[in-house]
Formats: C-alpha cells, structure tokens, sequence
C-alpha cells in the first residue's frame, strides 16, 4: 500500500513537471504545436491517470491468486459519485466553452480536464458506482467500444466535407449532423471490418495462412528440385 501511494506520488510530481512545462512553453498568439504534440507537455494528463490507476485499484488479489471486487464503503462511493458527476460536468463546460486556441487550456486548463476525467473514471470503476452504471448503459458502450474509430474518423470527415475556402466559417445544425452521422458511421464500419477481426486474430491466421504456403511452396519445390537433381546424368 505506501509503495504505490509513494509511487501514485512520484508520478504526480512529473506530471506538475509536464503541465509546468507546458505553461512556460506557451506564448499567446504563436503556433502551440510544439505544446500541444510534445510528449514532455502531454505527458501530464496521461501520468494523472496513471497515479489514479495506481493508487485507487479495483481489485484486489485473493487467497489462490483470484481476484475479488474490492469492497468500498457506501460513503466513500457517493463521494465518488459525486466526484464523478463533477467531473463529467467540467469536461462538459471545457468542451463547450475552449476551442483548440483557447489561452486557458495551455495555462492549466488541460490539468483541469485531466483531473475531471480521472475523478470521473475512478468513480465509474469502483465496484457498485451508480455512474457507472449509468454509463454502462448498451448504447453507451456500443459508442465507447467504437470511441478511437470515431476520434480517428472525425478529422478526414470534417476535412473532406468542407468547402474549399470555407474553414472557419460557422457550421450549420444540418451539416454537423451529417458529419456527426457520418464519422459514428465510418467508425463502426471499420472496427467491423478491421479493428474486431483483428482483435479476435484475423492477421495472426493471415499471416499463418501466408507462411503455411509459402512452406508448402518451398517444401514442394524442393521435393521437385530433388526429383530434377536424382534423375540428372552422373558425369
């Protein structure tokens, strides 16, 4: 317990180091490339979570090996909950309120989003959360199962259904519709067609498939070449 409390520590204190760097990095009204890709200023919000992961477990192992639904008591999960709630309401309010070139999210407003996700994935995983029910709901998963497709395909599809000369220009309810229906669509097709028979080892019987042949190939021509070579004259 006080190895990953003094671990979950340590972790959070490179990621004040990330998030400080990216503060002093940044410049109003110069290109934050540079603070947005870098790995050392991002590296702020995937340490958050780490310390979380750390720190909060869900399980526990038991006698045997097998593990068991850690037990939390009803006040600490509705201050989970609540935490939870919270935090679904900030990311909510950034998502809303900051765009790409908002000042706030390089000068701590990405802390700020990291720590509202982790309050809220730590309320979500603990065992008998009521959020995490609630956001356990079929349809929910269906879009969260498809969530990476869906961030992957929404960039090309904003891209390539938007006039030339017209970036920037405000967006009707009507074609954000479309775009919202068509990225959802393009994410599902894809993890139906690519990401799913991967997962369940389509490359791997591939790949296989392909080295089975090509041992097969080579065998049957050696076979042949040796039949050639047996029946050539002796000189």
């Amino acid at each position: 317990r006080r190895s990953r409390l003094a671990l979950g520590g340590g972790t959070l204190v490179l990621a004040a180091a990330s998030a400080i760097l990216m503060a002093c990095l940044y410049h109003p009204g110069y290109d934050p490339t540079r603070v947005y890709e870098g790995t050392d200023t991002r590296a702020c919000g995937l340490l958050i979570g780490a310390a979380v992961a750390m720190v909060w477990p869900t399980r526990r192992p038991s006698v045997g090996g097998v593990s068991a639904d850690w037990r939390v008591p009803d006040a600490v999960r509705w201050l989970l909950d609540g935490a939870g709630v919270a935090g679904l309401a900030v990311i909510g309010l950034l998502v809303w309120r900051t765009n790409q070139y908002s000042d706030f999210m390089f000068q701590g407003g990405l802390v700020v989003l990291s720590v509202a996700t982790a309050a809220t994935v730590a309320a979500v995983v603990t065992p008998g959360s009521l959020l995490g029910r609630a956001l356990g709901s079929r349809p929910l998963r269906w879009v969260g199962v498809r969530s990476y497709g869906i961030y992957l395909w929404h960039y090309p599809v904003i891209v390539l259904t938007t006039a030339v000369g017209a970036a920037g220009s405000p967006v009707s309810a009507g074609r954000a519709v479309a775009v919202v229906a068509g990225t959802v669509a393009a994410a599902a097709l894809s993890w139906r067609v690519i990401e799913e028979p991967i997962r369940r080892g389509a490359r791997l019987r591939w790949v296989t498939q392909d080295r089975a042949a090509d041992g097969g190939a080579v065998a049957g021509g050696g076979v042949a070449g040796g039949g050639r070579r047996a029946g050539w004259p002796r000189w």
